[in-house]
């Protein structure tokens, strides 16, 4: 379980780097960046989710969950808003 989480948190570091260096991509580059976190996050929601409903995870795992959910939610808005 350790290992998850750090390859999560590796994940999402580099996430985040990609993100905040974005500030000088065009506006259809950042479209599509923020698409692609938009579709990852997404599915790591639903993953997460299983995981929980099938019992392989304990009950910190909802915290991936709501991680998930949070950054698909916002990813989504700046996608879906315009």
């Amino acid at each position: 379980m350790r290992l998850m989480v750090q390859l999560f948190g590796a994940s999402s570091l580099g996430y985040a780097v990609i993100s905040w260096q974005a500030h000088n991509f065009t506006t259809d580059a950042l479209r599509m960046l923020v698409l692609g976190l938009f579709v990852g996050y997404a599915v790591g929601f639903v993953i997460a989710l299983i995981g929980q409903f099938s019992g392989t995870a304990n009950a910190p795992g909802w915290m991936n969950v709501v991680i998930y959910f949070l950054l698909a939610a916002g990813c989504g808005y700046f996608q879906f808003t315009e």
